[in-house]
């Protein structure tokens, strides 16, 4: 998602319960760097990075 009308671009996920995680900090200066953050975050935290705990007890994570 890019960030207002600037180059730069924020990381915005949106999980199955419609729960937003917006990691802004540091902006993107490109959406492959975003995604490349994104696919990092995934690779150390795992998805259920992304779930709240209640959340994560309804999907049994």
């Amino acid at each position: 998602m890019r960030f207002g009308v600037s180059s730069q671009w924020i990381l915005s996920v949106e999980n199955a319960f419609g729960t937003l995680t917006i990691l802004d900090n540091p902006p993107y200066f490109a959406d492959g760097l975003a995604w490349r953050a994104f696919e990092k975050l995934l690779d150390e935290q795992g998805f259920r990075t992304f779930y709240s705990a209640k959340e994560r007890r309804k999907l049994r994570l």
